[in-house]
């Protein structure tokens, strides 16, 4: 026998109603659009009512009267979407990166500036770099004394800021207690912050969370550190 007997919509033109012998009903749209056929599955009734068939019927429809293929309308909106979800996915993550960046402390981009500057560096410049940012407390290095831990560097209450903190008030803050007590110490401490500050400001990354004007270069930090 027939596998299946389509019932029209009379009212909906090109809407039907595909039974099979299993009785199963699915809605079905079919038109020719520039004498090509079109056909589009609706759905299964009663999942899908008559009245949402017809209303999609009428759709389309609309479309394939004037030439438009649903398809094609279909892909430009797909095409449209995928460009607004990579649009949206970039700007979350600049958006991602910017807080990361908000947070990025004075020790992480100090690692990352010893690290890549060391090459250009003899071993003792690097040392001194390490030595005036260490956190102390570590077994000394040291000939002899090895029972005795390591002080905290003159850099070290900066390295745990903010790297956007570091401005100019709270270097010259710095600067004066540090040449109550260290001053030679914090005196090449200052110069080292002072070029790492000025590298900072040529790195893209880094260079938005700066002042325009190197925060370690001024009188007042200069003259806190004495001669």
């Amino acid at each position: 026998g027939v596998p299946f007997v389509l019932v029209r919509d009379a009212d909906k033109k090109g809407l039907r109603l595909r039974v099979t012998r299993a009785g199963g009903k699915h809605w079905q749209f079919e038109t020719r659009i520039k004498s090509k056929l079109f056909t589009r599955a609706l759905g299964e009734w009663p999942a899908v009512s008559i009245d949402d068939a017809q209303k999609e019927a009428h759709r389309l429809r609309g479309l394939t009267e004037q030439g438009i293929d649903p398809r094609e309308v279909e892909r430009q909106q797909q095409e449209a979407k995928a460009t607004a979800d990579t649009l949206q996915a970039a700007k979350a993550a600049q958006q991602a990166k910017a807080r990361a960046a908000e947070t990025l402390t004075v020790r992480e981009v100090w690692d990352d500036y010893t690290e890549k500057r060391r090459p250009f560096w003899g071993d003792l410049h690097y040392q001194d770099h390490l030595i005036k940012a260490q956190t102390g407390g570590k077994p000394s290095l040291r000939r002899g004394e090895s029972k005795k831990l390591t002080k905290p560097g003159p850099l070290a209450e900066l390295m745990a800021l903010p790297l956007k903190d570091l401005d100019q008030a709270r270097i010259e803050t710095w600067a004066a207690k540090e040449g109550q007590t260290r001053p030679t110490s914090a005196r090449l401490a200052w110069r080292l912050l002072s070029v790492f500050l000025t590298w900072c400001a040529e790195q893209p990354e880094y260079a938005t969370l700066l002042p325009a004007k190197n925060p370690a270069k001024t009188k007042r930090a200069r003259e806190a550190l004495g001669k």
